[in-house]
């Protein structure tokens, strides 16, 4: 006799909805992504960032956050600062080039040069560009004007070393910053590299009372120590003043990768503009540049630089460079 349904055992409504027994459901991908920062042995930061904002500009780390729910740097060795880290995270999320100009420490060309290695190091090429382009906009008004000198160059010796420590030989960002050197200093500043002002002026900053620095940076120690540097000022030793504001090619030519030097066997104004199809111009421009009262050279005083500067090529000859000491 067939049963009713009031002898029907009832099923649990829970059963109904519940998911097949020994299928494991995947927990779905955070959307996040850890990046763990170490500036030092003692210094560590960490910051929380979207998967598409952290690899939106960075092929190395686009490839680390796809294998990793955390990300680990080690920058201990690149002498890069947490400052230059929050900058690149500030690119990621609006892909606009804008540095933290209150950041302990902050030195305008310094930190657009900290910019570029970190974009080298992050494989992000775009960023690279960014900074090179910004950083040209600070070199070039003194590189384009007739009176400047190393004393107003805003290339540090110790950006100089940085650059050298933390780049090959060849590289765009060294040939734009020896080019900017070149093109700032005056015929006299090149072939009295290394003068008595500028090594008391670096000796000055060391900290006083206390033990000195085991090594204190000089534009002589610069330029014996590396030698595509010491080339560079080597081969603008016959440039007069009026003519070395060419040394600095467009920065469209550093954008794409050149590095050779320009040509600088000029004889006259005429063949400075016939070459490079550009005046030398007559007073510097950019707002942030020293005024006209603090110029450092009189006409006078540039025809007396010049006078010593045939003096001491002479002496020079052909040689590819000299090798001078430290007093």
């Amino acid at each position: 006799m067939p049963s009713s349904d009031d002898d029907a055992t009832p099923i649990d409504p829970e059963l109904l909805d519940a998911r097949p027994v020994g299928v494991a459901t995947p927990e779905p991908a955070s959307s996040f992504v850890e990046v763990i920062v170490n500036i030092s042995p003692t210094t560590q930061r960490t910051w929380s960032i979207q998967r598409p904002v952290v690899s939106r500009h960075s092929a190395y780390l686009r490839a680390a956050c796809d294998s990793s729910s955390s990300i680990s740097l080690d920058l201990t060795s690149d002498s890069l600062t947490l400052a230059a880290l929050q900058n690149f995270i500030d690119f990621s999320h609006s892909s606009i080039y804008s540095v933290n100009k209150r950041a302990a420490g902050h030195h305008i060309v310094q930190t657009h040069l900290q910019s570029w290695v970190l974009g080298a190091k992050l494989e992000a090429p775009t960023y690279q560009t960014a900074a090179l382009q910004e950083l040209y906009t600070w070199i070039e008004p003194l590189a384009r004007a007739v009176n400047g000198s190393v004393a107003d160059s805003p290339i540090r010796v110790e950006d100089v070393d940085f650059v050298c420590r933390r780049t090959q030989e060849g590289c765009v960002l060294r040939a734009l910053v020896f080019d900017a050197v070149a093109a700032h200093w005056t015929q006299q500043d090149a072939i009295n590299i290394g003068t008595n002002l500028v090594r008391k002026s670096t000796r000055e900053a060391a900290p006083e009372p206390g033990p000195q620095p085991t090594e204190v940076l000089t534009w002589t120690g610069l330029y014996n120590k590396y030698p595509d540097f010491r080339k560079r000022i080597s081969s603008s030793l016959k440039v007069q003043d009026s003519q070395r504001t060419c040394l600095l090619r467009p920065v469209t030519d550093y954008i794409a990768g050149k590095t050779g030097m320009q040509e600088e066997e000029f004889v006259s104004e005429g063949t400075v503009s016939s070459f490079f199809g550009m005046r030398p111009r007559a007073s510097r421009g950019g707002g942030h540049m020293r005024s006209p009262s603090h110029r450092r050279r009189s006409s006078s005083a540039s025809s007396e630089g010049s006078q010593r500067g045939r003096s001491r090529e002479r002496q020079v000859g052909e040689n590819e460079y000299m090798n001078l000491e430290d007093a």
